[in-house]
């Protein structure tokens, strides 16, 4: 960029449209497409009904929302080159989660639209699934860069990098 030059995310993400639906149309045809995100996904294995709520938490200063995960998940750039997986058999723990005041994250948008309701309560949280991800659902979604790392270079990512993940939820809790 120039210097007189700004990056505008929005544009990016309308620039990365075609680039993505080429890329499912070809790898990942039984992908559904997520009109208020932009993500295609399908969801492998609904796991166990039930299995878990997602609650939003009202603490003194925040509204949180909080689930403790252990996972095994891939994830690739839409060249094909994988950039990061869980390296376990009995695969990664995490916190997934979101402060609704600040809008701290614990990971990227991307995964917790995968993860979270469409809704809890009064709060529109845009999931990808009614009842959110559950104990043993497997879960496949191709997210523009705007829900992953943005307009940064990071690790392996470069930046404007739409990804495809593949997330399997072995285990979820408060």
């Amino acid at each position: 960029m120039d210097d007189g030059d700004f990056f505008d995310p929005k544009k990016r993400f309308e620039e990365e449209k075609p680039i993505i639906k080429a890329y499912v149309t070809e790898k990942f045809p039984e992908a559904v497409y997520d009109s208020v995100t932009g993500i295609w996904y399908k969801v492998l294995e609904s796991g166990t009904a039930g299995s878990y709520t997602y609650k939003v938490k009202d603490t003194a200063n925040s509204k949180l929302i909080q689930a403790n995960v252990r996972v095994k998940y891939s994830a690739r750039l839409t060249n094909g080159v994988e950039i990061d997986k869980s390296v376990a058999d009995t695969g990664t723990n995490m916190l997934v989660g979101a402060n609704l005041n600040t809008g701290a994250k614990s990971v990227i948008n991307a995964w917790l639209y995968a993860f979270f309701p469409k809704k809890i309560g009064e709060y529109n949280l845009n999931g990808l699934t009614v009842n959110g991800l559950q104990k043993g659902a497997k879960i496949r979604l191709v997210t523009p860069s705007l829900w992953a790392y943005g307009h940064q270079t990071v690790g392996k990512v470069p930046e404007d990098a739409p990804l495809d993940f593949t997330i399997e939820v072995l285990d979820i809790k408060d």
